[in-house]
């Protein structure tokens, strides 16, 4: 089974709702079609509403997820003149882990993303713009 995403876009904010089960290859696969879209919609926020999407992600898999979004996106950022995207991921666990790991991995290479349980305070986030607030 692979991994379905259904876009929404108004006003520079995407909505994806992702669902199916979580792999590797096919989130990564997924995340440059987010990307396209993003491009297409010109949006700088983005709500990832996994809520949906099932699976339990080794630490290596949100590692290496976190890792290629962050290197995919700062070059989307540079070919598009773009300084920065914000992205909101919403789910529970297993697939949005506690700790944050994938979170940190993202962040700490530049990416100004958090995690929520809830779309009201990924939303809230979202609208006033603070970084990793």
């Amino acid at each position: 089974m692979g991994i379905n995403m259904k876009y929404e876009i108004a006003n520079e904010h995407l909505t994806v709702r992702v669902s199916g089960r979580f792999d590797l290859d096919e989130m990564r696969k997924s995340f440059l079609e987010m990307l396209k879209i993003m491009d297409t919609g010109k949006a700088s926020k983005v709500l990832v509403d996994c809520f949906q999407l099932k699976g339990n992600p080794s630490a290596a898999d949100r590692y290496f997820y976190a890792k290629f979004g962050a290197d995919e996106l700062w070059k989307f950022l540079r070919a598009k003149k773009m300084s920065e995207v914000q992205f909101a991921y919403v789910g529970t666990e297993p697939l949005i882990a506690k700790d944050g790991f994938g979170q940190t991995v993202a962040i700490n290479r530049g990416v100004n993303v958090k995690n929520f349980d809830n779309i009201d305070d990924a939303l809230m986030w979202l609208g006033d713009g603070s970084k990793n607030k």
